[in-house]
């Protein structure tokens, strides 16, 4: 059985396969910090692997899932946290998912996304 899937797409503008790159990280960083044990933290896990998946295959869902996941994981843990977010841990994790969502609204990403994904 030949698959035509992959997970990783180095064709893509240099903003989706750096966004791609920051989508996995993130999964496997809420892997190892524990966040899946909570219901939003394993959608948002889900949700970032699997947008990852969806770009690196050129699927519009991807894109819109990876886009959605890294905005709740840039405003959950500041409405959740407040002004603790300040601290060193919350905002080195915040300034990852900031950037992830920056990737993924640059209009690069944007007009190769809304040409190209199918």
């Amino acid at each position: 059985m030949n698959s035509n899937y992959q997970w990783f797409n180095r064709n893509l503008p240099q903003t989706l396969v750096n966004a791609q790159m920051l989508c996995y990280f993130s999964g496997v960083r809420n892997l190892l910090n524990g966040s899946v044990s909570s219901p939003i933290g394993f959608l948002v896990t889900a949700g970032l692997i699997g947008g990852a998946f969806g770009i690196a295959n050129e699927k519009t869902w991807g894109y819109f899932i990876a886009l959605i996941t890294a905005a709740i994981s840039v405003l959950y843990p500041i409405s959740v946290l407040g002004i603790d977010v300040l601290r060193f841990g919350p905002v080195i994790n915040i300034m990852f998912d900031v950037a992830l969502v920056v990737l993924l609204v640059h209009p690069q990403s944007r007009s190769h996304q809304k040409v190209w994904f199918r």
